[in-house]
């Protein structure tokens, strides 16, 4: 989704993430941080079920269907605004993806200081 927001900029949010107007993302916000602890304890996992479960449309959970692609959106973002690149994104390995989910705070925005980075440098991997 970012990469598709640096090439056609100027859409809303749900546009973006296919989402049917901003309610879906107000529900992804109510549930940040439900949302961002599922993530944190499964992201070095493959499991077909937490995956469904994030990035699917079902409804067993308190959480949107699909909430994770809101908050992988807002994590890179989050990055791109503080000058990685998506190349460099696009390359990291799920140790640093661990470590920046890590450093997220709730709320989450994508240009809130309330999300703070990895110790990473820009251009280090």
């Amino acid at each position: 989704m970012a990469g598709t927001r640096a090439l056609r900029p100027g859409h809303h949010d749900a546009a973006y993430l296919f989402a049917d107007g901003e309610a879906w993302i107000r529900d992804c916000e109510r549930h940040a941080s439900q949302i961002l602890d599922v993530l944190r304890a499964t992201v070095d996992k493959v499991d077909a079920e937490t995956t469904y479960a994030l990035c699917g449309v079902t409804d067993r959970h308190p959480w949107p269907s699909r909430a994770g692609y809101w908050l992988g959106d807002l994590a890179v973002r989050r990055h791109l605004a503080a000058g990685y690149d998506l190349g460099e994104l696009l390359s990291w390995d799920v140790n640093q993806v661990v470590e920046a989910l890590g450093s997220y705070k709730v709320p989450l925005h994508p240009t809130s200081p309330a999300i703070t980075l990895p110790d990473a440098h820009c251009g280090s991997p």
